[in-house]
């Protein structure tokens, strides 16, 4: 996005910097047509708007014809910026200390991060809490490891469609409404879990787990469509890492918290307090929702949909005098009039079609990424799901000791989720960065499966690897799609990964109980890592043609 300001003695354009190298290059080149950037110039442009925190502003100053023009780069939150000659040598000036205005929206920014984190909190709580608390669940209940894997395959078994539909909602409707509609749901989930420890009803508590399934995977979806709608691109890999290390920290509690919880006083007040987490996410999301005007931070966000719908009655009361925005305000009011006067019918037909005609704009390199999502994430995934349980039999642990393992992992993954996102952000390599997690993630689980000294060095290979590949396919997914089916992408992914939740804890758990142990089941899981690997180099050769810089997963350098 490109701002152009008139000043008294020179022109500046404002360029944001998560702008791809050729658009960089042109606006640069555009400050005059009588100023030639050779391509030392061009060389650090791209370096320093990479380096820059915030707007770059880039200017021309003229000195009268004398031909001693010179351009410069400043950062608008950054203290240092860089002077070029026409030569492209580099002086290093200062730069004022931000603006009240600017501090303000840094202070938005991280109360927008902080909202948008805290609503999977009790998500990841909820959904490790029989992992976590597997004896004491088994005993409860009176289960067998049958009885144990199905709390997860009916968590997955609505998401093999739920969450790509939920997608498809979050483009028609906006991730405001779906999100309190579904955080409601996982609130409720919650309640019935806690209900259903007080005489021990296993089928209460497998309804439970259908409701946790169906909102809290499509409230993933509604928070990676708030990342893309809040922050540019080249923000989204490291807010992603930082939403990654929040969960992980609800992961954590649940392997260390929850055990010690349920020693100091019993089965259903832990469920309970999982209860009251929910509410706060509950809460802090209808606070979210209501005050976004409020926290805006920045001038362009990515519109769904339902979002643009459900605010034009406001913007037809704004009166803009921009002719083009009034022109596109009467187009969306007509529409907004057109779906008010059908039917429930007719508009259920006229979504049906307008989710069938997002779901064609989905391009090839989306339903590889989709495929790398199923055999990737439920590597891990049936890690997590059967690792407690695995521990604990091969190395004669407690519950409450082989739990701590996962809370290892858990806690090194949540410190380094946010460096993996700085590092996909600052070599945007995500194709690659990808690989390295897929290969990481089988190696830890091998090396699991071969050893017998100690679980936590490869375990928490696994989870880092997992951490990373998390982190490249999520931030790949606006590179790759356009914004308005950003939703429907990332439900895809979604329940690539729910229908192996739905499909991995059977054949596991089955090969497990024909067996006794959980050897050949933990082959299955490297099995499915290299599988991963084979779908992401063919992932890699179609990127490799990709002609459009701004679209590479890994991006040229020059």
């Amino acid at each position: 996005m490109v701002q152009e300001h008139d000043d008294d003695d020179h022109s500046l354009l404002r360029i944001n910097n998560n702008d791809s190298y050729d658009n960089e290059v042109n606006i640069s080149t555009s400050i005059s047509s009588s100023y030639s950037i050779n391509s030392q110039l061009q060389e650090v442009v791209e370096h320093y708007s990479d380096s820059f925190d915030g707007d770059i502003i880039c200017t021309e100053l003229n000195d009268g014809g004398g031909g001693g023009g010179a351009v410069i780069l400043k950062s608008i939150t950054s203290k240092e910026s860089t002077l070029l000659n026409k030569s492209g040598e580099k002086i290093l000036l200062t730069e004022k200390q931000p603006t009240s205005k600017q501090k303000e929206n840094i202070k938005k920014k991280i109360l927008v991060i902080i909202l948008i984190c805290n609503l999977a909190f009790p998500l990841y709580l909820a959904y490790n809490s029989p992992n976590s608390l597997v004896k004491v669940f088994d005993k409860h209940y009176n289960m067998d490891s049958s009885q144990f894997s199905k709390l997860y395959t009916v968590y997955a078994l609505p998401n093999l469609f739920m969450v790509i539909l939920g997608g498809i909602l979050v483009d028609l409707f906006g991730p405001n409404k779906c999100s309190l509609v579904f955080q409601t749901i996982l609130f409720l989930s919650t309640v019935l879990t806690a209900i259903s420890v007080s005489n021990a009803s296993y089928g209460l508590l497998l309804f439970s787990k259908v409701l946790l399934g169906i909102g809290g995977e499509t409230i993933l979806v509604c928070i990676s469509a708030f990342i893309a709608k809040w922050f540019s691109a080249n923000d989204v890999p490291f807010v992603l890492g930082l939403e990654s290390s929040w969960v992980q920290i609800a992961s954590l509690m649940s392997f260390a918290v929850l055990p010690s919880l349920y020693n100091a006083s019993n089965l259903q007040f832990t469920m309970w307090f999982i209860t009251i987490v929910s509410i706060i996410a509950l809460v802090s999301n209808f606070v979210f929702v209501i005050f976004q005007k409020r926290l805006k931070f920045r001038d362009e966000v990515y519109v769904s949909v339902g979002d643009d719908i459900e605010n034009e009655k406001v913007n037809q009361t704004n009166n803009i005098n921009n002719e083009r925005d009034n022109e596109k305000d009467d187009e969306e009011l007509a529409k907004q009039k057109e779906l008010e006067s059908m039917t429930k019918t007719e508009r259920l037909v006229y979504e049906l079609k307008h989710a069938i005609i997002l779901m064609k704009l989905i391009p090839k390199k989306m339903w590889i990424l989709a495929g790398i999502s199923f055999f990737g994430y439920n590597t891990f995934y049936g890690l997590d799901i059967f690792v407690t349980d695995m521990i604990a039999e091969k190395y004669n642990y407690d519950n409450k000791k082989a739990s701590m393992v996962m809370a290892y992992e858990t806690m090194v993954n949540g410190v380094m989720s946010p460096i993996f996102g700085y590092l996909v952000k600052r070599f945007e390599m995500r194709a690659t960065a990808c690989g390295i997690g897929i290969f990481f993630m089988g190696l830890g689980v091998a090396l699991l499966n071969l050893t017998n000294n100690v679980p936590y060095p490869w375990v928490i290979i696994s989870g880092l690897g997992y951490g990373l590949m998390n982190n490249s396919i999520m931030s790949s997914i606006p590179i790759i799609v356009e914004e308005k089916i950003i939703g429907s992408s990332y439900g895809l992914v979604g329940t690539a990964y729910n229908v192996g939740i739905f499909v991995f804890p059977y054949l596991l758990g089955s090969i497990r109980t024909k067996l006794g142990n959980y050897d050949v089941s933990m082959w299955v899981l490297v099995l499915s890592a290299v599988v991963a690997l084979l779908l992401l180099g063919w992932l890699k050769l179609i990127d490799m043609k990709e002609t459009d810089n701004s679209k590479r997963l890994d991006k040229k350098r020059s």
